[in-house]
């Protein structure tokens, strides 16, 4: 992970930090206005016509040239523009497991409870596993663990946020279904460690709802972001581009198990890359 990527995670950890202080305040104004009488309205009247100035604009596209023969969706948000690309619109607003793309959340939640604290934060390894990546066997820092997208260093550090806190703080972000339930997940893997909610468990989000809330945690020519693959040609690319302007924040989902051999989260990243390409020169 680059230093560049790893200082916009911290960021991200102080954005989040303040969701909770955020939340607070929007909840005690909403409760002090209800005991005072209205005395006019033409605050509501402002307000309301400010919320549909900010409404984001949906509008359909056809990446079919970026994906070739793949099943998938893309979300690209243009925050300058307050408008919203989709690609596959009914695929882009189903909720589906986020697999390794959860690493963006597992890392801000670490940062934020104090489990982790900068780049180098470690966890040992139980030399009696055998993990099948190589580089998980041995113990590893935070920015190896985000590269390698190691499983089980990032189940440690769920495990030691706590599932009341991890469910609290998924409902502040408004990640998808919000469930965590399944803390252990399903088996899907052999080994326990390397299961969890968020790998074809309960935990459930759209590319769509995956793109907001990067939008209300970030508030980009380079191109950051996770990839996750998943079970039978399932894979996902979610990040966020810089520009001249304001970001590009977007979720490409690929669910193709006629191309499975060949859908990985590299496939999904490198879509990302062709559509953000193609949007910059628009632009």
């Amino acid at each position: 992970m680059t230093r560049k990527l790893f200082c916009v995670l911290v960021l991200l950890s102080v954005l989040l930090c303040g969701c909770s202080e955020r939340n607070k305040l929007g909840e005690n104004d909403i409760l002090s206005q209800a005991e005072e009488p209205i005395e006019n309205s033409t605050t509501e009247v402002e307000t309301e016509m400010q919320e549909q100035e900010d409404e984001i604009i949906e509008i359909d596209v056809d990446y079919s040239e970026d994906f070739k023969d793949i099943n998938g969706c893309a979300v690209v948000l243009d925050e300058q523009k307050n408008q919203v690309y989709l690609y596959q619109d009914e695929m882009c607003k189903t909720e589906v497991s986020p697999y390794s793309s959860f690493k963006i959340i597992s890392t801000l939640m670490g940062l934020h409870n104090n489990v982790i604290d900068n780049q180098n934060s470690h966890m040992l390894y139980d030399d009696s596993i055998n993990y099948p990546i190589e580089e998980w066997n041995t113990d590893i820092n935070l920015a190896e663990a985000f590269r390698t997208s190691c499983i089980w260093y990032f189940r440690q550090v769920l495990n030691s946020v706590g599932q009341d806190k991890v469910a609290k703080e998924l409902t502040l972000l408004g990640f998808g279904n919000c469930d965590c339930s399944e803390w252990n997940g399903n088996a899907v893997n052999p080994l326990p460690d390397l299961n969890g909610f968020w790998i074809d468990s309960t935990l459930k989000i759209s590319p769509y709802e995956w793109v907001m809330v990067l939008k209300d945690i970030l508030e980009g020519n380079s191109i950051y972001g996770k990839m996750g693959t998943g079970l039978n040609g399932k894979a996902w690319f979610v990040g966020w581009a810089e520009g001249r302007d304001k970001c590009k924040l977007l979720a490409i989902y690929l669910d193709d198990s006629k191309n499975a051999n060949n859908i990985n989260g590299k496939k999904a990243r490198e879509i990302a890359g062709n559509i953000l390409e193609n949007l910059i020169e628009e632009d």
